[in-house]
């Protein structure tokens, strides 16, 4: 899968401070704090937006403490949408062999929103249970060079008692919320980081020097498991986007064209394809590309892959019924979820419809998820 190259990087923690949100329906905050101080020179940056209607929000922030032996200098920039959240920074320090020196980024978390969500139905009674699944996708890297390192990074969710927590590592990880129609649930999600260089705390004999980086993305997803119920949301969002799905698309060339169907296209997993009605003992040709589907005519023809970034691989060799079945296992990565393909098929046939030599399947329009 080399066609695979968006990277989303992703990161959640929890908390908002008790008593900030309870009069808080839907928001989004940053705050962080970088510590500079050197040989006495005391130095910090403190940073709190407090909560804000409207994302993205995007805050940043740099501190310098330079002194003549020591220094000590950082950054952090945290962004926080509904949905989404992010935190980048780097920061380097020396000490001074007379003198320890601070270079910390912390205040957790640094990005974070919060939304409420209130289940509704037209058809189904107030009370009805409803099942809700929450996904959180966390990649990205934190790391800190320094004697006595400390690195901490999480990202989490939470909605009424259901906690999803990705820390440490990127990975992925899904819960399920158990509600009601007519019920509202707050949804908290907090992307934090700590870096701490305590090797920095002691005297420079011979100077020791320190870097943090981090570069963090944190990615939320909510659908509804129970038909006939909808969920809406107080910031206007939806958070549908780590959902798999699948479904047909326009392509093929006309009546008795191949028909390509598949199961739902879920991180790590193999997802299984089919089919049908094709020539009998040829040789059948899997592709796929990045994105909607094209749907670009070549004769009596319709090809919905997108040549830009077109992968095409042998599948499978039809049977006496013209059918067959194939897997592809997809990548676990956090960062594909959401990523949207489109496939098609492709099977050898002696004066076929397209171009003399082949039949063309429908194509199908999918998106990566949980």
């Amino acid at each position: 899968m080399a066609h695979f190259v968006p990277t989303l990087l992703i990161a959640l923690a929890t908390t908002c401070a008790a008593g900030s949100t309870t009069a808080q329906s839907c928001g989004v905050r940053n705050g962080f704090r970088i510590v500079n101080s050197h040989s006495g020179a005391g130095s910090e940056l403190a940073v709190d937006t407090g909560w804000q209607t409207t994302g993205p929000l995007t805050t940043p922030g740099a501190n310098d403490n330079t002194g003549p032996v020591c220094a000590s200098q950082g950054t952090c920039t945290p962004t926080s949408d509904y949905g989404y959240l992010r935190v980048v920074g780097s920061g380097t320090a020396n000490n001074c062999p007379m003198s320890g020196v601070f270079l910390w980024l912390d205040q957790v978390p640094q990005a974070r929103f919060l939304d409420t969500m209130t289940v509704t139905s037209s058809t189904l009674p107030l009370g009805t249970p409803v099942q809700v699944r929450v996904a959180l996708a966390l990649d990205g890297f934190a790391t800190v060079v320094d004697p006595t390192p400390s690195v901490d990074y999480r990202a989490s969710v939470t909605a009424a008692s259901l906690v999803v927590t990705v820390a440490n590592a990127p990975g992925t990880t899904t819960g399920i919320l158990s509600t009601s129609v007519g019920a509202s649930v707050q949804l908290q999600a907090g992307l934090s980081t700590t870096l701490y260089g305590y090797g920095m705390l002691g005297l420079g004999i011979p100077p020791a020097y320190f870097s943090y980086s981090v570069d963090l993305t944190a990615h939320v997803g909510v659908d509804c498991l129970t038909p006939g119920a909808t969920l809406n949301f107080c910031s206007g969002r939806s958070y549908a986007t780590l959902a798999s799905e699948v479904h047909a698309v326009a392509g093929g060339c006309g009546t008795g064209s191949p028909v390509l169907t598949a199961t739902l296209p879920m991180l790590g997993q193999t997802q299984n394809y089919t089919i049908t009605g094709a020539t009998p003992g040829e040789a059948a040709f899997f592709g796929y590309s990045i994105g909607p589907a094209v749907n670009a005519p070549l004769g009596p023809c319709t090809i919905a892959l997108d040549g830009a970034s077109l992968d095409l691989s042998f599948a499978a060799i039809t049977d006496a019924a013209g059918a067959c079945s194939f897997g592809r296992l997809l990548p676990a990565a956090p960062i594909f979820a959401g990523l949207q393909l489109t496939t098609q098929a492709l099977v050898l046939t002696n004066g076929g419809p397209l171009l003399g030599f082949a039949q063309l399947s429908n194509g199908l329009e999918m998106t990566i998820g949980f």
